[in-house]
């Protein structure tokens, strides 16, 4: 019989992984990791934190290269796709680790529609993401009554997205955070110019031991991690 592909979420930090995926890890019959290193994975670091006996399971390391080249990236994750559904084909339930939610941006996201393609069962676990942890971390609501969310996963068009209306949340742009700020800068000050106030808050690896929170453009650093969470609205 055939098995299972399992997108769990272990959250971002230490103590955030769930019951269910807890759960879903033990009962897995291997672990896939989008790394060649697992010591070098945050994801599975996590796990291991909160169940010892992780170690001793079978680990599928993957490299998970981030092409420029879409072309180049569509073909490395075809590849590690083939490897993950001879497994499955064997009858293994595989779990795939990923930082945060398996929803939200995450490599699994690859792997699991081309499973489903090939008519292979998919489950995904939720996990807690950067987005609703940095907002918590900062003690600011996301969004109040009828206001949009909008996740930015880097800086392209973001000058364009910063006027669509709402709370705007810029994700791992720990490297380009200069750039960032400069753009930010001129939009605080164009909407300044109408009256409009802009709250900017800032978390940099969230829930770890070097977590930092900062409010406003100017107390942000230029050497922010790449862990930088970027939260945007309109002032109360």
């Amino acid at each position: 019989m055939q098995g299972l592909m399992i997108g769990i979420g272990v959250g971002i930090a230490p103590g955030m992984l769930t019951d269910e995926a807890k759960q879903a890890i033990k009962m897995a019959d291997m672990i896939t990791i989008p790394v060649e290193d697992k010591e070098k994975s945050r994801a599975y670091k996590l796990a291991e934190s909160a169940i010892p006996e992780l170690k001793d399971k079978q680990i599928l390391m993957l490299d998970f290269k981030m092409e420029r080249d879409n072309k180049l990236e569509s073909e490395n994750h075809l590849q590690l796709y083939k490897v993950i559904k001879e497994y499955i084909k064997q009858g293994k339930n595989v779990a795939f680790l990923t930082i945060g939610d398996p929803a939200i941006y995450s490599t699994f996201s690859y792997m699991m529609d081309k499973a489903k393609t090939d008519g292979i069962c998919c489950k995904m676990i939720s996990g807690v993401s950067a987005v609703s942890a940095c907002a918590g971390r900062l003690g600011i609501p996301l969004s109040c009554g009828n206001e949009m969310i909008h996740i930015i996963p880097g800086i392209e068009n973001l000058k364009e997205v910063l006027d669509y209306p709402g709370t705007k949340v810029i994700m791992k742009c720990g490297k380009n955070i200069a750039k960032v700020k400069q753009i930010l800068k001129d939009y605080e000050e164009r909407n300044l110019k109408s009256g409009i106030k802009i709250a900017i808050y800032a978390v940099s690896e969230c829930g770890m031991i070097d977590e930092a929170c900062y409010e406003g453009i100017s107390n942000i650093p230029d050497d922010a991690g790449y862990m930088t969470t970027i939260i945007v609205k309109k002032a109360d």
